[in-house]
C-alpha cells in the first residue's frame, strides 16, 4: 500500500489525540465575542502559516481558529478516532503481511468489497461487521478489538506453561494438516543469548527470574496464489526457574524430534516489549533481532553446552505429555491416532492407540 501524505489537519489531529480527551469547558456566552489572543511564531511557522492562510483565502486569525476549532473538535470524539483507526488498521495488517491493496479483496469473504471501494473510507467502515471481524481474526490470528480499534493489543498471549500439550497440539495440528514444518522463535533482549543463558541457569532464580524467553510460534498459509505468514504469541518464561527452562527445552527438543524448525531473535528492549505487547505486528520480526542457535540445546552430544540437563529434559518430556505428539507425526494416520479428523479440526484432545 502507497505511503500517505499526511494533510495539516491529520498531524495536528495526532497531535492533539495525544491530549486529555475530556477538557471541561466553561458555558459560553453567545453574546460574547472573539477574544484576542497574541501567540508568538517561530519565523518559519508565521511563513508556513501565511501560506496556507493565503493558498485558502483566508485571514491568518481566521485560518488558526479553523484548523484548531477542527482539532478540537475531531479529538474530543473517540468514536471517530475509533473508526479512523479502524480504517488504518485495517490497510496496515494487510501491508505488514506483503499483501498488495489490489489484492485485498482475495483475502476477504466472497463479494465482500471490490478494489474501486478500497478508495472509500465509508465502504471500508461498512464493511467491518460481525463476519469479517471473524474471519480476518481467524487467518491473521490477530484480536478483534485491536481491529475495531477499542485496544492496542494486536495479539492475544497463550498459554503453555504446565501445559505443554497446549502448544504441541497447534504444531502438531498442523504440520499434519499441511506437511509444512512450523517456526519456533524464541525472543530475547539484546545481548541475552545461549553463553548468557547458561550463566543465568547456573545461578540464583531470584536474582535472574527477570531475563525471560519469549516464545512465538509462525506459520505459512497459502490464499489462493499466494502465500503469508501468521504468527502465535505464547509464554514468556524466566530462564532462571528450572521448570520454566524445562518447559522450553522440552519444546526446542520437540522440534527437532519432528523437524520443526526453532530460531531464536535479540532485541532491543523497546523493541521486544512492542511485540510481546502486542503493539507491533509480527511479520518482518526477523528483521529487527540478531539471529542466534539454540537447538543444538537438544543434541546428545558435546556441541550441546547443557548437556548434563538433556536426561532430565527428555524424561520431563515424557511426564509432560509429550509422547504422544512425537508419536503423531511419526505415525500421522489412523489407526495410530485414534480421533484423527476430530483432532484436526481441533474438535477433541490428541488420543493415540500407545499398542505396537
Amino acid at each position: 500500500m502507497k505511503k500517505v501524505k499526511l494533510s495539516l489537519f491529520d498531524i495536528l489531529a495526532r497531535l492533539g489525540s495525544s491530549a486529555p480527551t475530556k477538557v471541561d469547558l466553561p458555558p459560553i456566552d453567545p453574546t460574547e465575542g472573539r477574544v484576542t489572543q497574541s501567540v508568538r511564531f517561530p519565523p518559519k511557522v508565521r511563513q508556513w502559516i501565511n501560506a496556507h492562510a493565503e493558498h485558502l483565502g483566508v485571514s491568518v486569525q481566521d485560518f488558526i481558529s479553523l484548523t484548531m476549532k477542527g482539532v478540537m473538535e475531531t479529538t474530543s470524539s473517540p468514536q471517530t478516532d475509533e473508526l479512523d483507526t479502524m480504517v488504518m488498521r485495517f490497510f496496515l495488517l494487510f501491508e505488514s503481511h506483503g499483501i498488495a491493496t489490489a489484492d485485498i479483496p482475495n483475502f476477504l469473504p466472497p463479494n465482500s468489497i471490490t478494489r474501486s471501494e478500497l478508495r472509500d473510507t465509508n465502504k471500508i467502515i461498512d464493511l467491518m461487521d460481525g463476519p469479517v471481524f471473524e474471519h480476518l481474526q481467524k487467518l491473521f490470528g490477530i484480536e478483534r478489538d485491536w481491529l475495531k480499534g477499542s485496544s492496542d493489543c494486536a495479539y492475544r498471549s497463550r498459554q503453555f506453561y504446565k501445559n505443554l500439550p497446549a502448544i504441541l497440539s497447534e504444531i502438531t495440528r498442523y504440520k499434519l494438516k499441511t506437511g509444512n514444518s512450523v517456526n519456533v522463535l524464541f525472543l530475547t533482549r539484546s545481548g541475552v543469548e545461549l553463553a548468557e543463558l547458561a550463566k543465568i541457569k547456573n545461578e540464583d532464580c531470584e536474582t535472574n527470574d527477570y531475563e525471560y524467553i519469549h516464545i512465538v510460534l509462525k506459520f505459512e498459509k497459502r490464499v489462493g496464489s499466494q502465500t503469508i505468514a501468521t504468527y502465535q504469541l505464547w509464554d514468556s518464561l524466566p530462564w532462571g526457574y528450572w521448570r520454566s527452562r524445562y518447559h522450553a527445552k522440552a519444546l526446542i527438543y520437540f522440534c527437532d524430534k519432528t523437524q520443526n524448525y526453532t530460531a531464536a531473535y535479540s532485541l532491543s528492549q523497546e523493541k521486544l516489549n512492542d511485540f510481546i505487547c502486542g503493539r507491533a505486528l509480527f511479520p518482518g520480526i526477523e528483521r529487527h533481532g540478531n539471529r542466534w542457535l539454540l537447538d543444538e540445546l537438544a543434541w546428545d552430544d558435546d556441541r550441546n553446552p547443557e548437556r548434563d540437563e538433556l536426561t532430565a529434559i527428555k524424561r520431563y518430556f515424557k511426564e509432560q505429555g509429550g509422547e504422544p505428539y512425537l508419536n503423531a507425526i511419526r505415525h500421522p494416520y489412523p489407526p495410530k491416532i485414534k480421533n484423527y479428523d476430530a483432532f484436526l479440526a481441533g474438535a477433541e484432545p490428541l488420543r493415540i492407540d500407545e499398542s505396537d
